[in-house]
């Protein structure tokens, strides 16, 4: 696994570890920065959200999703330097955060992500945008009804 984008994957910089389509419940749990954030349970069938972490030298909320033993999909969050930000939800804030993950996507996959037809409803920034990769798809969402804005690296055919 390479640990770019392109390739599924994340790295995790204080480790060095990557993350990917082929990593296993098994794998996951076996790896440092996973027992330092204190995580013990649960990773092979469902969600691990392991606080903040560094990729790409960008400070990120990370969360795992597990279905069965078989990662499913990344959700990654910017972290914003304005520590007020970060704790009073705001959908102005959230939409910020939204399009720095489609500035930061663009920068590192050399192209924007693309509007995903259908999704647009009544505010066009809140559509979600993704670009499809033979392992699955990066994307770009908002979810109006929990509020956030996230990154998510989706595993699989047919995602």
């Amino acid at each position: 696994m390479g640990g770019g984008l392109q390739d599924g994957c994340v790295r995790i910089d204080a480790t060095g570890e990557v993350v990917g389509p082929s990593t296993s419940g098994t794998e996951f749990m076996a790896l440092s920065f996973v027992r330092q954030a204190g995580y013990r349970e649960g990773a092979v069938t469902g969600t691990a959200r392991l606080g903040v972490h560094r990729l790409w030298g960008q400070a990120f909320h990370v969360a795992f999703r597990f279905e069965r033993g078989v990662l499913r999909a990344v959700h990654l969050s910017f972290c914003f330097d304005d520590p007020a930000a970060e704790k009073a939800w705001d959908h102005g804030v959230e939409m910020t955060r939204k399009r720095a993950h489609e500035d930061w996507c663009a920068e590192r996959l050399g192209a924007p992500l693309e509007t995903v037809a259908g999704t647009e409803g009544g505010n066009p920034a809140e559509a979600m945008r993704a670009r499809a990769f033979p392992w699955g798809l990066v994307r770009s969402v908002y979810v109006g009804k929990g509020g956030a804005a996230s990154l998510q690296l989706v595993y699989g055919p047919g995602t």
